[in-house]
């Protein structure tokens, strides 16, 4: 199944004109808007429809909270589940699993001394890679057509877990140049006919030295091999959806179809050119490139709070990425662990960005995998940071709600005290807070001073509802949302309600139960990795 940038941008505009995005998410809908003509034209005719002096940033935290709310209400109304999880998925693997660099998003180009520097402020591992001898050299030269530009290609970086494309802008008036649609014809992954371009690092506006703007293309990695059926002249032997073992090389092509002529502004969408001046250059992906050289450190360190075990036992150090082994123990009762926490390489934070866990014979005990960004630079002095151990609970939530006292009302308002019916779950304290029209939230309070806490996580929860008759309301049918949603620093979630619901309609009174909510042990554990 694909997945259409175009309408998940388009989902986002509303959010974005109001100024209510996360950065990262911001990031994104600004890097699409970059390369899709259409999404940019919808985004210039939703801007043009506002009034002139609509400016959320300057309205109350409590405006703006409503304007969030009610556009994700509506999104989810629109959206099927597959869809929702698609899309959030989406922005989680782009923005987390591709893991932003070590340059912060700016709205300029950084300044450098070559395309060399900004690639190695932008990616990261990259120096090491290059220092390796694992980024290829290209030095293509081609004209932009309908400008005085040309663009050099200057090196590539085959991963397997990214295919990076560094490319270097001339001008002779230095206008600035961003590529727009780039792809590579083919792609690793079987649900997509091409593997399309992308903006996961930090800055999308390159930088800028007196050789011209640099800038990198960004594209999935080819650790997968998965190779469609279509392509079988891509590798000798290949069969079915994926690649013979025998492979050694596949031809590629990288085509840029537009690019966009400065200034580079994303607040000014009408001051771009589109250039649609279509270069293309051959890629070589050879298997030997994806044979990425890795050191191992043996760790063999076990950490114990109460009953709860983890036990590191190796750290294997690589080119495009770190992994982390070991084991968690958790009590009975507890299951489906995960760390969170960073590598702090140097003055680098390399963070815990994917993890696998599977059970073990032994009773409570979890094998995990933790794949971290590659280091800047090694060997430096390295230590492991571990800010969380989360895992799921056992636990049922269970809250007795009158609904009849609020059926008829629609507007937003707070639960009074005797109907919020607060449940204490590990050290947190989960209460009903707040109904409105379409949807109703729980109000998370976590202590504040309690060594090593364990708190439930927001997360989005689709509770069993029941009434007084008897009815059931199996899992609400509606969208759900979770994190600082309350315009300030409370945590918290919520889900949809459909008033026009039979069942809500007809209800008196409601028992609302969460089961198995995901808890987090906060930890401020430091472990010195490197020098032992």
């Amino acid at each position: 199944m694909s997945i259409n940038y175009c309408k998940i941008t388009e989902d986002l505009l509303p959010l974005y004109q109001d100024n209510l995005l996360s950065p990262e998410t911001k990031e994104f809908v600004e890097g699409h808007l970059e390369q899709c003509p259409e999404c940019r034209k919808k985004h210039l005719a939703l801007a043009s429809a506002l009034p002139e002096d609509q400016n959320l940033t300057a309205l109350p935290e409590e405006a703006r909270y409503e304007s969030a709310r009610r556009f994700l209400l509506a999104f989810r109304r629109r959206t099927k589940v597959l869809g929702f999880v698609l899309l959030f998925g989406f922005i989680f693997f782009t923005l987390t699993s591709f893991w932003l660099g070590q340059a912060s998003f700016t709205e300029k180009p950084l300044k450098v001394k070559s395309a060399d520097e900004y690639a190695a402020q932008v990616v990261p591992g990259w120096s090491r890679a290059e220092q390796s001898g694992q980024i290829i050299p290209l030095n293509i030269t081609k004209p932009i057509e309908g400008t005085q530009a040309k663009v050099t290609f200057e090196k590539v970086w085959f991963s397997g877990k990214y295919t990076i494309v560094l490319y270097t802008v001339t001008d002779p008036d230095k206008k600035y140049y961003l590529t727009s649609g780039e792809e590579i014809d083919i792609s690793p992954e079987r649900t997509m006919a091409r593997n399309s371009g992308m903006h996961p690092f930090g800055n999308r506006y390159g930088g800028i030295s007196d050789k011209g703007l640099h800038n990198i293309m960004v594209f999935l990695g080819y650790n997968n091999f998965q190779i469609g059926a279509q392509y079988p002249e891509t590798a000798k032997g290949t069969t079915g959806s994926h690649l013979a073992d025998d492979w050694k090389t596949i031809p590629l092509v990288l085509t840029v179809p537009q690019w966009q002529e400065g200034p580079f502004s994303p607040k000014d969408y009408k001051s771009y050119r589109e250039i649609s001046s279509e270069v293309s250059i051959p890629l070589e992906l050879k298997r030997e490139y994806l044979q990425e050289k890795t050191e191992t450190i043996a760790l063999n360190k076990t950490l114990q709070w109460q009953e709860r075990q983890v036990m590191l036992e190796k750290l294997e150090i690589g080119f495009s990425h770190n992994t982390l082994y070991g084991k968690i123990k958790l009590p009975p009762g507890e299951n489906n662990p995960s760390l969170q926490g960073y590598f702090k390489a140097g003055d680098q934070q390399a963070w815990i960005t994917e993890q696998k866990t599977e059970p073990l014979t032994e009773p409570n005990t979890y094998e995990f995998i933790a794949i971290t960004q590659p280091f800047n630079a090694w060997p430096v002095p390295t230590e492991l940071h571990l800010e969380g151990l989360k895992f799921q609970t056992s636990d049922i939530l269970t809250f007795p709600f009158p609904w009849a006292k609020y059926k008829e009302s629609e507007e937003r308002k707070q639960i009074e005290p005797e109907n919020q019916a607060p449940q204490v779950c590990y050290d947190s304290t989960i209460r009903l807070w707040q109904i409105e029209k379409e949807g109703l939230s729980f109000k998370i309070d976590n202590p504040t001073a309690k060594e090593q806490p364990i708190v439930i996580e927001p997360t989005n929860y689709y509770p069993e509802i029941t009434n007084s008759m008897g009815e059931k309301l199996e899992q609400n049918s509606g969208g759900s949302w979770s994190g600082n949603i309350f315009g300030n620093d409370d945590l918290g979630f919520g889900f949809e309600i459909d008033r026009n619901d039979p069942f809500w309609q007809s209800s008196e009174q409601v028992i609302i139960k969460i089961s198995k909510p995901r808890a987090k042990m906060i930890l401020k554990e430091i472990i010195p990795i490197w020098p032992r």
